[in-house]
């Protein structure tokens, strides 16, 4: 009977140990996550003031050459806001599992002297949940933005936009103000 009782007792603490190891586990991600996507946001927010108030050196690291170099692509920018932050993954576009990983992006939705344009921030894989390195910047299609991300005057006024520059994206280089080659 003595046998019977330790047993159970094992039984039911490692059940409960395995819970309270799972539930340490998902508490853990859901903390990491919500840090990289908060400090996705405030680089994003940081570079849309930068290129806003022309200012290189209030744009997060490594993206100080963007502000300059979008001001020279666009004309001078009237406004910027972050629209969208989301987590980008490669999961089942390989065949290679240790390819498997994936990274933050946001979109900046911008009015500038040669009209409405989105810009998608790529942000380089990082081991801190807290920081958040700008990759590159690239224009974004008006038909490539995440739905619900644009109010519908947004939409119109990036499809305007993008059109009137030839309907041609501008790249990281470009925007990153490298001379044409």
């Amino acid at each position: 009977m003595n046998t019977n009782k330790t047993a159970r007792n094992i039984v039911i603490a490692s059940v409960v140990g395995s819970l309270l190891f799972a539930a340490a586990i998902g508490g853990f991600v859901l903390w990491y996550e919500g840090n990289e996507e908060d400090a996705a946001q405030t680089a994003s927010d940081e570079l849309s003031s930068a290129l806003e108030d022309n200012d290189p050196s209030a744009a997060p690291d490594e993206a100080s050459a963007y502000v300059s170099g979008m001001r020279k692509y666009f004309g001078p920018i009237k406004a910027a806001k972050t629209v969208d932050v989301r987590q980008v993954d490669n999961y089942g576009q390989s065949s290679n599992t240790a390819d498997d990983r994936s990274w933050w992006t946001s979109t900046i939705f911008l009015r500038s002297e040669r009209g409405a344009a989105l810009l998608l921030v790529t942000f380089a894989d990082s081991f801190d949940p807290k920081d958040a390195k700008v990759a590159s910047v690239r224009e974004l299609s008006p038909r490539k933005v995440a739905e619900g991300a644009l109010t519908r005057d947004e939409s119109l006024d990036a499809r305007r936009g993008f059109a009137s520059r030839g309907g041609k994206t501008a790249n990281a280089l470009t925007l990153a103000g490298a001379p044409a080659g």
